[in-house]
């Protein structure tokens, strides 16, 4: 049987969130920038291919993906060209398309995003989204 720990101790826990996040913030001068994978998304949308509207739907999926993405640190641990591109994958993958290749170049060179780079990301985004299991990337 799992017991909910006191509601006591996770207000005290809360607070100690809020008095580091505040640390962080001084500490940087509020100066927090970060660039948001929106444009690199638009930009990459040019490589999909099929119909229009399975095109619409795979930037819908990624879009809410990147909208996903905002609530956790992986726009702090990567920057916003390689979460698009695993956005754009998942939603390949949760779309059931393949995913666009051109000239013999795979997905990953396509993006400039390593296989490693990828599977990361792909790890860190499906932690916060409902995400089919993790496949060989290309």
């Amino acid at each position: 049987m799992h017991l909910a720990p006191p509601q006591a101790h996770l207000e005290s826990v809360r607070e100690q969130v809020l008095v580091a996040e505040r640390a962080v913030l001084y500490t940087v001068s509020f100066a927090l920038r970060i660039k948001v994978p929106y444009p690199a998304l638009l930009t990459m949308q040019e490589l999909l291919q099929g119909p229009a509207q399975q095109r619409h739907d795979i930037i819908n999926i990624a879009w809410n993906l990147v909208n996903d993405s905002l609530h956790t640190t992986l726009s702090l641990q990567y920057p916003p060209e390689s979460i698009a591109a695993t956005a754009l994958f998942l939603a390949h993958e949760v779309h059931g398309m393949p995913l666009p290749s051109r000239d013999g170049r795979s997905f990953c060179e396509l993006l400039n995003i390593s296989p490693e780079e990828l599977q990361g990301a792909h790890t860190c985004l499906c932690a916060c989204a409902a995400c089919p299991p993790a496949q060989q990337h290309p």
